[in-house]
């Protein structure tokens, strides 16, 4: 049927007809208030500042043929620099029109993405730069030679009686005119039209063509037409919503803003919305949840009843692509419509080409899905064989398929990546469709050939760097596998093949963080493999172990430990002591029991089993590097820092040398190592810059929002709060917090331990009531996870009893000290660091209460005592030092005055070398030699020292809003009696 007629009109002509494009910006109660009868002044006038500088010359051609039988909207938004693109190839690159150089642009992109609304417009502010504008239906063979009809009639060589010999008339009337000419061939979608046949032969005029096939015309200037950018979405939609921008609230605005990104900025999408609220079809801070609820109704629906090409909607222009594909009834076509199937239970972004491998669409013969039937009774029932069960889609034709649905601009490509990718709403069209038009067997076997594919590009035994990162990015494409239609999940952990699969799939979402996610899918997969196989059967224990790792990294530390006990204890039973597997099952309970805080049962283990590693699979082993790591970490817990450290330097050697300096289990053992210097105060320069490039690369491999890297940043953050950047320290907290919170929960112990150290900030700024909040709140969550007597509770309980005392609550404070003392010693003996410390901290409450004595000989104890666990210079025993002193100098007698000013030097000269000359024990180790030479008589050299120690402290941290340290107190007093006494 011919198309609407239109008119090509005169420069001196007034009227320009109504008409519109098949996909338009603006749906029909947007139109009717910007079709009629427009006048060429307005239009030059509402475009003129489209314009460039470099168009704006005297010399303009007359437009005397202007037949472009659309008016752009007045809604037209953004799209300048696409304008100014095409300025430069189709005007300004052309200066000569006799040299015989057509010049030819191609704007290709998705249908409703804007392209003929975009050449419309440009038809119209640069419609003085041509003499003539010629417009091209090319949706058809029959509308574009009606097209070239029409003008064959304007330039009276049409003969009246036959459409294609008028077209032809036509098309070379246009190939001789010499003047500067613009044909516009709109809508050139079908791969099987051959565009060439519509343009004018010879060298003159300018051709710009509208194509969803990028293939379409070969041509040096294409432009892709992608998404509106989001600040011009969000005025497109303020716009066609009947309001000023400048009217909208910050929260409307906002709520606009989420209404864009939720549409991916698709232009007629976007459009469709703002009629949806302009029409009151619904509430601007109603549609985003409507959407979200009946996406397929509004994207199926015009905003109000009109004509037939105004009833195009976001859906009706892809369902003509895909009629276009079906029509052609070839194997590649059907191939092509299987790919975007199966693409409905995939994330809709970067689609690895790998998970089409295993599919093959010869499956799809099947009557029912049947990849879980014995092989014996799918030979019967279909006649297909074992050999043909493990096969591949053949590569040339998924090349083919794929190339097909590129073609339509229904997919993008990414060789970068080697994978495809479709537009957010494309997706949810293609499930719609797949929902509502396709037969049951067709919608299982899309959903089962998309679970197969993921599946079978997954292998748990690669631990490459590689492999990390590509089983990265399976992880949306499996979450949202899992969580589309769930109701009606196909896979069944009863059946094996199944269950293989759904254990495939917990093992990415486990490696990516997603911890609940991971144990509800091993979980289910565990039950069910036991009933069907056995409680002993192979893949029943292997599913096990992964749910016993998982649930350690959840804080279940006994469940995880009865679980891979009993995993051990069948390993043990059918493969022997040696196997692989069973070393691996002692290394997980190795891990569970570290959890659990039981060092003694975890470190016999270990060493059993680093013992055996070694003589058997050798030093450099994957296993036996991560033994070695495990000993590293139960050292730590035991107190034996430079154990540790030998342990955990080895292991990192190891893995990046095995490894590479990027992978995951290189920058734990960084991360190891960082915590082992940090506990045991040497190396902090190291050390800092070590934790500062793991997280960067945990950032970069694995993202923000992944339990390690959280893990990696929360050991810098204690790193730097040791070494005195306590600001930064506790803005890293706070991020590790809120990530932990919203990743693992707030009752995970990782979560817990972090509010704890947030607690420690808060006590350091005096704000001791918070401090016991978050404290008891951390304490309180640990105690049910783990009870009394674990390691990790004995430190918080002597962190509380530390705040108590600065609170002076110190008959609290020392109940708890006591209390802790005679735990740790029950424990670890008294000669542990922790115990030290523990000791150190009541010594500290018995001097500030005045019983100097028994504060001494504690003082004396933890001096020993830490300078024979930890060495002469580390922090803690420098520390222990200057509260020696501190005891000493209290007493007032000059033979303890003396030993204070010995021992405060030697802690202020170790403090230098290790923290710095600007740390604040530093500092406060400085501020008590002052107080020394106050106390023995040198009160001018006291004074001095309190003078600098003061400057220094202001001009390091006086801006911030903190209470000043005691010695501010005492410098003042000092200075005004020495003043006093002089005057």
């Amino acid at each position: 049927m011919e198309p609407d007629s239109f008119a090509y009109h005169n420069n001196d002509s007034n009227v320009i007809n109504q008409g519109w494009m098949e996909h338009s910006h603006v749906t029909s109660n947007v139109i009717s208030q910007v079709t009629g009868n427009v006048t060429n002044n307005v239009i030059n006038n509402v475009n003129h500042h489209y314009i460039s500088d470099e168009c704006k010359t005297p010399d303009r051609e007359l437009n005397r043929y202007f037949g472009v039988p659309y008016v752009s909207s007045v809604y037209f938004t953004g799209r300048r620099e696409m304008l100014e693109q095409l300025e430069r190839c189709l005007i300004v690159g052309v200066k000569d029109q006799d040299t015989h150089m057509r010049s030819i642009c191609v704007l290709y992109g998705l249908g409703g993405a804007g392209k003929t609304q975009l050449s419309v417009k440009f038809a119209e502010v640069y419609r003085d730069r041509f003499w003539g504008i010629f417009w091209v239906d090319a949706h058809s063979d029959n509308t574009a030679w009606h097209s070239f009809q029409k003008i064959a009639r304007i330039a009276k060589v049409d003969r009246g009686q036959n459409v294609k010999e008028d077209a032809e008339q036509g098309k070379y009337w246009l190939a001789h005119q010499r003047k500067k000419w613009l044909l516009i061939i709109d809508g050139a979608d079908n791969p099987n039209i051959n565009v060439n046949n519509y343009m004018p032969p010879g060298g003159f005029g300018c051709l710009l063509v509208t194509t969803r096939n990028p293939y379409a015309v070969d041509s040096r200037s294409q432009f892709h037409i992608a998404n509106l950018p989001i600040q011009d979405s969000i005025d497109l939609l303020t716009k066609i919503a009947g309001q000023a921008k400048e009217t909208y609230s910050e929260d409307d605005i906002y709520k606009v803003t989420e209404i864009v990104k939720e549409l991916d900025c698709l232009a007629l999408a976007v459009v469709q919305a703002g009629c949806a609220i302009r029409n009151r079809s619904c509430r601007l801070d109603e549609y985003l949840e409507e959407f979200r609820r009946n996406r397929d109704d509004l994207m199926q629906k015009p905003a109000i009843q009109g004509t037939e090409d105004e009833k195009r909607t976001v859906y009706a222009a892809w369902m003509v692509s895909r009629a276009m594909i079906q029509e052609l009834g070839s194997s590649q076509a059907s191939d092509a419509l299987d790919v975007l199937d199966i693409s409905a239970f995939l994330y809709y972004g970067d689609i690895p080409l790998e998970i089409f491998k295993r599919i093959d669409p010869r499956d799809k013969a099947e009557p029912e899905r049947m990849s879980w039937l014995p092989t014996s009774l799918v030979v019967r029932l279909t006649g297909l064989t074992p050999d043909h069960r493990k096969s591949e889609w053949p590569r040339s034709r998924l090349n083919n398929a794929l190339s097909l649905l590129s073609s339509y601009s229904l997919i993008s490509f990414d060789d970068n990546h080697a994978s495809f990718s479709l537009h957010r709403l494309v997706h949810t069209w293609v499930r719609y469709h797949l929902k509502n038009e396709l037969g049951p067997c067709d919608y299982r076997w899309a959903k089962f050939s998309a679970s197969r594919g993921i599946a079978s590009v997954v292998n748990t035994s690669c631990r490459g760097l590689d492999d990390f990162e590509f089983r990265r990015r399976l992880c949306p494409h499996i979450t949202h596998y899992l969580g589309y239609d769930v109701h009606s999940h196909s896979l069944q952990p009863r059946r094996s093949e199944d269950a293989e699969i759904l254990i495939k799939f917990a093992f990415v979402l486990e490696e990516n963080g997603c911890y609940e996610k991971a144990r509800d899918l091993y979980d289910k997969c565990s039950t069910c493999l036991e009933e069907a196989l056995g409680k002993e059967h192979a893949r029943t224990l292997n599913s096990l172990s992964y749910l016993g790792t998982v649930l350690e990294k959840l804080g279940h530390y006994d469940e995880s430990e009865s679980i891979h006990s009993r995993v051990l204890a069948a390993r043990k039973k059918y493969l022997g002591l040696d196997h692989a597997l069973t070393l691996q099952s002692i290394h997980n309970k190795t891990t569970a029991l570290r959890g659990k805080g039981d060092i003694r049962g975890a470190m016999r283990l270990n060493e059993d089993l680093l013992r055996r590693q070694r003589l058997i699979m050798g030093n450099d082993d994957i296993a036996t590097i991560e033994a070695m790591s495990m000993r590293a970490s139960l050292c730590l817990r035991d107190g034996k820092y430079q154990e540790a450290a030998k342990f955990a330097g080895d292991a990192l050697e190891l893995r990046r040398r095995k490894l590479g300096e990027s992978h995951r289990d290189t920058i734990g053992s960084i991360d190891d190592l960082v915590v082992i210097l940090e506990h045991g105060g040497t190396d902090w320069d190291m050390a800092e810059e070590m934790s500062s490039k793991a997280v960067e690369m945990r950032m970069k491999a694995q993202g923000i929002e992944h339990p390690e890297t959280l893990s990696s940043m929360s050991a810098l953050a204690r790193l730097l709060w040791k070494r005195g950047a306590y600001e930064k320290s506790k803005e890293i907290h706070m991020a590790v917090y809120t990530g932990r919170s919203q990743l693992l929960g707030s009752t995970h112990p990782d979560t817990l331990f972090t509010l704890s150290y947030l607690a420690e900030d808060s006590r350091r700024r005096g704000d001791y009531k918070e401090a016991r909040k978050q404290l008891g709140e951390a304490l309180a969550g640990l105690k049910q996870r783990f009870g009394e007597d674990h390691s990790h509770i004995l430190i918080l309980e002597s962190n509380m009893a530390v705040i108590c005392r600065q609170d002076q609550d110190l008959e609290e404070a020392e109940k708890m000290y006591w209390d802790l003392l005679g735990r740790h010693e029950r424990m670890n003996g008294r000669t542990h660091p922790e115990a030290i410390r523990c000791l150190l901290n009541l010594s500290t409450l018995l001097s500030g209460r005045g019983d100097l004595t028994e504060a001494e000989n504690y003082g004396r104890e933890v001096v020993t005592g830490f300078r024979e666990k930890l060495g002469r210079q580390h922090p803690d025993t420098l520390y222990s030092l200057y509260s020696l002193a501190k005891t000493l100098q209290g007493s007032k007698r000059e033979g303890n005055l003396q030993e204070a000013e010995e021992l405060a030097h030697e802690a202020h000269r170790g403090q230098i070398s290790v923290l710095g000359p600007d740390h604040l024990d530093t500092l406060e180790t400085a501020a008590l030699l002052a107080h020394i030479s106050h106390g023995r008589g040198r009160f001018h050299e006291a004074r001095e020292q309190y003078a600098n120690v003061c400057k220094r402290y202001t001009e390091l941290r006086g801006s911030l809003n903190e209470r000043r340290p005691w010695y501010f107190e005492y410098s003042d007093a000092l200075d005004t009696k020495i003043k006093e006494f002089v005057s």
